[in-house]
C-alpha cells in the first residue's frame, strides 16, 4: 500500500512541476529571446559520417535550404566503407558545401577534425540521418546574442513513424526527452545538447577541450563539460530537426544500450560535480536527475512483485486504483506534451501498449548497462544500419 500512494504522490508532483516549468518556458522565456541577432555571425553545420549513403544525400538537400544567411557545411567522412564520400562529392558545386576524409576513428574524433577545419563562430552539430527544418539554424544561433549562452538543444522528432515501434519512440522524445528540456532549460541545468541538433559557441567547445573519446556520449560529456564553465543551456522547440529512429527491435537495443552505457560513464566522469553547489542547479539537480531513471529502472522489478504480490492477496482493488490513477497523471502529461510540441493526439491511444511492451524493453536495457558498467566491460559504437525510410516528417 505505501508504495502504492508514494508512487502516486511522485507522480503526481514530477508531473505538475515539469508541467508548469514547460509551459512557462513556453510561454514566457520564449518571449525574452530576440527574434533575430544584430549581426549574422557565421555558422559551421558539421556533418559526421560513417557509412552512411542512403541518408547523406537527403540530409545535406534539407540543409541547402537553409534560410539564415551565412553558414556552411561540413561532412566529415569518418573513414566510410561505401559511397558515402561519392555522395556528397554530387553537392561539390556548391560551395558552402564541404568534403573532409579522415581514417575511421569514431565520432568524437570526427566532430573535432570538423571544428578544426571550420572557421565558423557558431558550430551546428547534426547526424548524418537528419533533416534540417529551413529555419532551424535561425532559430538555434538567435539565442547566442546573449553572451553568456554555450550552447543550445534543438527539438528532435521522429521521421520514420510507420511502425508501432517507431511511433513510440516519437511518444518517447516527445513526452520525456523535450518535456524534460523544457524544464531544465528554465533551471540551466541541462545535461546533453543532443547529437542530432544542438549549436555550440566555439569559444566554449574550445575551452572545454574539444570532444572527447573517453565515452560513447560525447554529447553529453560536451554539454556538462560547458555548464561547469560557467556557461548557460537552453533549449529551442523551434528549431526541429526530423531523425530516423530503429526500425526494429535489434536496432532500438544497440542504440539504448550505447546510450544507457555512455550515460553512467558521464556521471561517473563528472561525478566531481555531483550535488556540489559549486555548480550550481547542474550539480544539485541536473545530474541527480540523470540518475533518475537509472534508479527506477533498479527497484521496478520490486515494485512489480509488489504489485503482483497486493493483486494476489486481497488487494486487487488497490492495485486497479493505482493504476487508473497513474494512468490519468501519465495521460495529462503526454497531453500537455503534445500541446507544447504541437503534434496530433492521436498516437496517445497507444500510452497504455507503451508501458507493458515498450517500457519493458528499456528496462531490460538499462540493467545490462548497470550490469556492463560493474563488470567493467568494453562497450563499442554499434553502429546502427540506416534504412533511409524517413518520410518528410509529416
Amino acid at each position: 500500500m505505501i508504495i502504492f500512494v508514494l508512487a502516486i504522490i511522485l507522480t503526481f508532483v514530477r508531473t505538475i512541476l515539469v508541467a508548469l516549468f514547460a509551459l512557462f518556458q513556453k510561454v514566457y522565456v520564449g518571449r525574452k529571446i530576440p527574434a533575430a541577432l544584430n549581426h549574422n555571425p557565421k555558422v559551421s553545420i558539421l556533418v559526421p559520417a560513417y557509412n552512411e549513403e542512403k541518408v547523406i544525400g537527403n540530409c545535406i538537400n534539407w540543409l541547402l535550404q537553409t534560410t539564415y544567411p551565412c553558414y556552411e557545411i561540413i561532412v566529415v567522412d569518418d573513414g566510410s566503407t561505401d559511397g558515402t564520400a561519392d555522395e556528397v562529392l554530387r553537392f561539390s558545386h556548391y560551395p558552402q558545401v564541404k568534403l573532409i576524409r579522415k581514417p575511421n576513428e569514431g565520432k568524437a574524433s570526427a566532430l573535432n577534425e570538423g571544428i578544426r577545419s571550420s572557421d565558423g563562430e557558431i558550430l551546428v552539430m547534426m547526424d548524418a540521418d537528419t533533416k534540417f527544418e529551413p529555419n532551424t539554424v535561425g532559430e538555434l544561433v538567435r539565442h547566442f546574442e546573449d553572451p553568456e549562452i554555450g550552447a543550445v538543444s534543438g527539438n528532435i522528432k521522429v521521421g520514420n513513424r510507420n511502425t508501432i515501434l517507431t511511433l513510440w519512440q516519437s511518444m518517447e522524445y516527445i513526452m520525456s526527452c523535450n518535456l524534460d528540456r523544457r524544464m531544465m532549460s528554465i533551471l540551466n541545468c541541462i545535461t546533453v545538447v543532443p547529437g542530432p541538433v544542438g549549436a555550440f559557441r566555439r569559444e566554449a567547445i574550445e575551452e572545454a577541450g574539444y570532444f572527447s573519446s573517453e565515452t560513447l556520449a560525447e554529447d553529453t560529456d560536451m554539454t556538462i563539460s560547458i555548464r561547469k564553465l560557467g556557461y548557460r543551456i537552453c533549449y529551442e522547440d523551434h528549431a526541429v530537426a526530423w531523425t530516423e529512429a530503429p526500425n526494429d527491435l535489434s536496432g532500438l537495443w544497440k542504440q539504448r544500450y550505447r546510450w544507457s552505457y555512455g550515460t553512467l560513464q558521464v556521471l561517473w566522469k563528472h561525478r566531481d560535480a555531483f550535488l556540489r553547489t559549486r555548480y550550481g542547479s547542474l550539480g544539485m539537480i541536473g545530474l541527480p536527475y540523470m540518475l533518475l531513471p537509472v534508479g527506477l529502472q533498479m527497484i521496478a522489478p520490486i515494485i512489480d512483485l509488489a504489485i503482483l504480490y497486493t493483486a494476489i492477496f486481497g488487494g486487487l482493488s488497490i492495485v486497479i486504483i493505482y493504476f487508473l490513477l497513474y494512468s490519468i497523471m501519465e495521460l495529462v502529461t503526454a497531453w500537455i506534451a503534445f500541446s507544447l510540441d504541437d503534434e496530433g493526439k492521436w498516437p496517445l491511444i497507444l500510452l497504455p501498449f507503451q508501458r507493458f511492451a515498450y517500457r519493458q524493453i528499456m528496462y531490460l536495457v538499462i540493467m545490462k548497462s548497470i550490469y556492463s558498467a560493474l563488470k567493467g566491460s568494453y562497450v563499442g559504437w554499434q553502429k546502427l544500419r540506416r534504412l533511409g525510410l524517413m518520410d518528410s516528417g509529416t
